[in-house]
């Protein structure tokens, strides 16, 4: 819209028209933060999955950088409340690695190093969350390529 003057919900009729029903049409927001930084509203949330829905999209992705599911809260409840699939994303993160020297210099100036938090336990319970959220779909989301076959197998 800014950089192209034209209605972005125009482009995405087209292309559902274009598409018919056999495919789905899926769009990524912020959560509360929509699609850029700033945090919006419930009410300019409300509205744009319920643009978003009229124009074509059948499923939003929603996620939180930082996995705060409050940010989420309001897109999975109003793209659900549209007919559209709430598909809530996880974002997957590493606990950082200390090397030797960082661990013995910890342990003689009495600093402890944090304990992890990035565990099995804390990733099924943001998705657990999720999907109390109203999600119908919770999504692992690894951007940065961190996660491991190993640790993506089921336990």
């Amino acid at each position: 819209m800014r950089y192209l003057d034209e209605d972005p919900w125009e482009r995405v009729e087209k292309i559902k028209v274009a598409l018919g029903d056999k495919t789905r049409l899926a769009a990524l927001c912020r959560g509360r933060n929509l699609f850029g930084y700033n945090p919006y509203p419930d009410e300019v949330v409300k509205m744009l999955c319920n643009n978003a829905a009229a124009a074509g999209i059948d499923i939003m992705r929603i996620f939180d950088a930082m996995n705060d599911t409050a940010n989420m809260a309001a897109a999975i409840k109003y793209t659900d409340r549209t007919g559209a699939i709430a598909d809530g994303a996880v974002c997957y993160a590493i606990d950082p690695h200390h090397s030797a020297v960082e661990r013995i210099e910890a342990a003689l100036h009495g600093h402890p190093l944090h304990k992890p938090v990035f565990t099995d336990d804390y990733f099924l319970e943001k998705a657990r969350h999720l999907e109390c959220l109203g999600a119908s779909i919770v999504t692992l989301e690894d951007d940065n390529g961190l996660i491991t076959p190993p640790g993506a197998r089921p336990t």
